[in-house]
């Protein structure tokens, strides 16, 4: 794979309360469809690096 971009973003709980969960395929997705539209799957990958735990997103969205 070629270069790397560390890219960090932060939402508001009420998008986790309303089932705001990516994984690394959304954000693989998410590049695909817009900046990159012209690439391939095997072109771009996303990675998740650190995300909030299970727990509280599970809290967040009600189901505890």
């Amino acid at each position: 794979m070629g270069l790397k971009w560390t890219v960090e973003f932060e939402v508001d709980d009420i998008w986790v309360a309303d089932g705001f969960n990516p994984s690394e395929e959304d954000m693989q997705e998410l590049l695909l469809e817009g900046w990159l539209r012209h690439a391939t799957h095997n072109e771009v990958k996303a990675k998740i690096v650190k995300k909030p735990s299970d727990k509280k997103i599970i809290k967040l969205a009600g189901c505890l």
